[in-house]
């Protein structure tokens, strides 16, 4: 697989800026202790969209998001299709449950439309599909039909985010409490 990868210095030691003219695709974003980030390809471009998996193909233990998650919403809409090719990417990407290290948030792009998974605790934590899922359902319940929003979830030493927004708003950061913790 070939590898892309950008270093930028974090306008906010607290999130990540996509860098501008990144080409669409899934990545992954490390920040270090100084605020250095670093943008890893992992998968090409989303361009194409996808049939949903089967009933039985993401099935795991994690299903449903907690009780206890909060859900913000952008107040603007997104487009359809790329709205749906980034989370596609998510859920391409974390699958049955990819486990993500710490102070690692990735993302994936398609157009002007970021969907992304943000680790909010020191050491490792999994991304689900079926999470994502569930976090969408709530996001789209809260913020209306493709409309941007994301939502943390806090529960069993967990702190993560899931999320979709515009990436083409200029200086727009993502995983605002970034590696500090919410």
């Amino acid at each position: 697989m070939h590898f892309t990868t950008l270093i930028l210095l974090a306008t906010s030691a607290a999130a990540f800026t996509i860098p501008e003219g990144q080409p669409d695709g899934t990545y992954v974003v490390h920040t270090a202790p100084d605020g250095t980030e670093t943008h890893t390809l992992l998968d090409a471009p989303v361009s194409v969209r996808r049939t949903v998996p089967g009933k039985f193909d993401m099935a795991h233990k994690r299903t449903s998001a907690a009780d206890v998650s909060i859900v913000q919403c952008g107040g603007y809409p997104l487009p359809n299709g790329e709205t749906d090719d980034t989370n596609k990417a998510v859920d391409d990407h974390c699958g049955g449950g990819k486990s993500i290290s710490a102070h690692n948030d990735f993302y994936s792009l398609s157009g002007c439309t970021v969907a992304y998974f943000c680790n909010y605790n020191d050491g490792p934590q999994n991304c689900y599909a079926s999470e994502r899922q569930s976090t969408s359902r709530s996001i789209t319940a809260a913020c209306g039909w493709y409309n941007a929003g994301w939502m943390n979830i806090r529960d069993d030493g967990r702190n993560v985010q899931y999320g979709y927004e515009d990436k083409c708003n200029k200086g727009w950061n993502f995983c605002g409490c970034g590696t500090d913790g919410c």
